[in-house]
């Protein structure tokens, strides 16, 4: 059980979220700021529809049952949002070939949660799959438009003070107990609708509320 949840852990809203500010950052501070923002807006609108997805079961039973739908894997889109953009930006000026296969190998990442979350039952097959394409179509759109942008350059003072901030904010992020982000979400939708309780529905092939993932 315990490796299990340290897997999860990979693609928690606790690492990946920071991991994802951290990009926008390194990107800003070597003066690619138009690739900052657009990275920043495709993920963020990657999280929303995720929260929608959510929320929209948990307030009003919003789903798809014929799929066993009750919401966008958060697990699955963060991380294959997330680790081909950094492979992308690790390998920006390496040759092409090894840039394509460090995006291969992030995208399988992301393949790899996928399948874990469905696997242990923490959403169904659809939910899945839904938050790999979402996760693959933010990091593939970036990636597509990043290719006109200009490139982040960083001098080594700047990629020193950037790596220990990078490293001291996730290690922040990742001593907290919990993940709020579940909490918060359910307390909006329950808000929203005007509920008490969050709705329950039975779901064989998922065993816990879609806010937790």
């Amino acid at each position: 059980m315990l490796a299990t949840e340290e897997f999860k852990l990979l693609g928690s809203s606790l690492l990946l979220i920071p991991v994802a500010l951290c990009l926008s950052a390194w990107m800003w501070a070597g003066n690619a700021r138009r690739m900052a923002v657009t990275w920043a807006l495709l993920f963020t609108a990657g999280l929303a529809l995720v929260a929608a997805s959510k929320m929209a079961y948990i307030g009003w039973g919003m789903a798809v049952d014929a799929i066993h739908f009750r919401g966008i894997s958060g697990h699955a889109m963060r991380s294959t949002a997330v680790a081909p953009v950094l492979f992308y930006l690790l390998l920006h000026d390496a040759r092409p070939g090894l840039r394509t296969a460090g995006i291969l190998c992030g995208l399988g990442a992301g393949a790899v949660m996928a399948v874990a979350v469905s696997v242990f039952d923490e959403h169904s097959a659809s939910e899945a799959v839904a938050g790999l394409l979402l996760g693959a179509a933010i990091s593939l759109g970036f990636i597509r438009f990043a290719g006109e942008m200009r490139k982040p350059a960083l001098d080594r003072p700047r990629v020193a003070s950037l790596s220990v901030c990078s490293v001291l904010a996730v290690a922040a992020a990742m001593s907290l107990d919990s993940d709020p982000s579940s909490v918060m979400l359910e307390s909006a939708a329950l808000f929203l609708a005007g509920k008490d309780k969050p709705y329950h529905r039975h779901a064989p092939s998922t065993a816990q509320s879609p806010a937790g993932s």
